[in-house]
């Protein structure tokens, strides 16, 4: 007889958040859903951080902590998927949190299906509004030869960039303990940047059956302090091992999935964009990879002054190629009809990476009165023309066209 309310192991990776840290535990201690262990991981926080994960263990037996020295957040990861006792294995950012029947809703597809894996989709939090980024692909339970055609050939767009119809991220997801372990452990503690992609496409990938759930739970919580952004200097070699390994998962399932390795390129492209966006934006011929036709004497508007907006505005400016005359974004108070009426641009480009959030963004833009002529987005044709030329070294010359 299938266990019907099968043990729950809860990772959160513990470091220097103690302003978010009670929020996150207390969502998580608030489940409807109360067979689970909840494993904090102190990955050597300096910030009073590991005190309140002691105090937290001492208010709820269902609580555990490990204080280790800090070693990232993939280390961190592993140690608490070691010490998991749950037949099944989530996780959370220590800054995030999630809605209180997300692990009701998502275990009991567990235990209807006994899939490896039940996806759900996120909601971006931006503190004072929220945006709901569901998954793509039709809820519904997956296997045999659906497995691959409707799902694993569709994880990732190939038709626009760039959309994850599962969604990249580890932790809006529930996985059979030993499966999410097996790929955890094959991810290197180095990794930084791409570090769910390190585990959750292989674990996706060689799943018999996944469950899309059609709904979102979890709240990614978008924070001003985080320090995700700021660049280490030995960032391509840890680039470089993510990519060597993902490409020999991926390259592994290439017969049976047909388009599995440009699912792998655009990956690729999106990680290299939001870390090192040199190593794929480039000018040549009056063509700015991967947006379109640019002239050098263009003044451009970004649209976008998140992470890959800030990398695109060094980008540009280093490389000379137009001139950006100014950076607004869709919650700035630049962005209004009269703004636009009123200053002096010639294309519009959208510094945003998810598709759908660009498609958004062009339909305002239109309705406002832009011309579709003067919006410039990523190209995923330019993409896949580009993608050929980068070598495993991030090196390319960008083909004329």
């Amino acid at each position: 007889m299938e266990n019907v309310n099968p043990l729950l192991s809860v990772v959160i990776p513990v470091y220097n958040v103690k302003k978010y840290l009670a929020r996150c535990i207390e969502s998580v201690i608030k489940q409807k859903y109360s067979n689970l262990e909840i494993i904090l991981v102190d990955d050597g926080s300096t910030d009073g951080s590991s005190e309140e994960c002691d105090l937290y263990a001492k208010k709820d037996k269902r609580i555990r902590v490990i204080h280790k020295e800090n070693g990232g957040i993939v280390s961190a990861r592993k140690e608490g998927a070691l010490a998991a006792n749950g037949e099944y294995i989530t996780c959370v950012d220590s800054d995030d949190w999630i809605e209180d029947t997300m692990y009701e809703e998502l275990m009991k597809i567990v235990c209807g299906t006994q899939s490896q894996v039940v996806t759900s989709g996120i909601i971006r939090d931006y503190g004072n509004h929220c945006i709901r980024e569901d998954e793509h692909i039709q809820r519904g339970t997956y296997e045999g030869e659906r497995l691959v055609k409707e799902l694993l050939c569709n994880m990732i767009s190939t038709s626009s960039f760039f959309e994850d119809n599962i969604s990249i991220h580890i932790y809006n997801k529930i996985y059979e303990r030993k499966l999410y372990l097996k790929y955890q452990l094959l991810v290197d503690n180095k990794i930084r940047v791409g570090d769910d992609a390190g585990c959750i496409y292989p674990c996706l990938l060689n799943s018999e059956r996944i469950t899309v759930s059609g709904k979102s739970f979890y709240h990614y919580c978008i924070r001003n302090d985080s320090t995700m952004g700021n660049k280490r200097k030995d960032e391509d070699g840890r680039l470089q091992i993510l990519f060597t390994n993902l490409k020999k998962e991926f390259e592994c399932h290439a017969l049976r999935i047909p388009n599995i390795m440009v699912q792998f390129m655009l990956l690729k492209d999106y990680v290299l964009l939001l870390q090192q966006a040199e190593k794929v934006v480039a000018f040549r011929d009056e063509i700015l990879f991967p947006f379109g036709s640019v002239r050098r004497d263009d003044k451009v508007l970004l649209y976008g002054a998140g992470r890959f907006g800030k990398e695109l505005k060094r980008v540009i400016e280093e490389q000379g190629c137009c001139t950006v005359v100014d950076q607004i974004d869709k919650a700035g108070k630049a962005f209004n009809p009269e703004y636009l009426k009123n200053i002096d641009y010639d294309k519009i480009l959208i510094a945003v990476l998810k598709g759908n959030i660009v498609k958004e963004i062009q339909g305002e833009l239109v309705a406002q009165g832009v011309s579709t002529n003067k919006i410039l987005s990523i190209d995923c044709n330019l993409l896949r023309i580009f993608g050929e030329t980068i070598n495993e070294n991030f090196s390319h010359v960008p083909p004329t066209v």
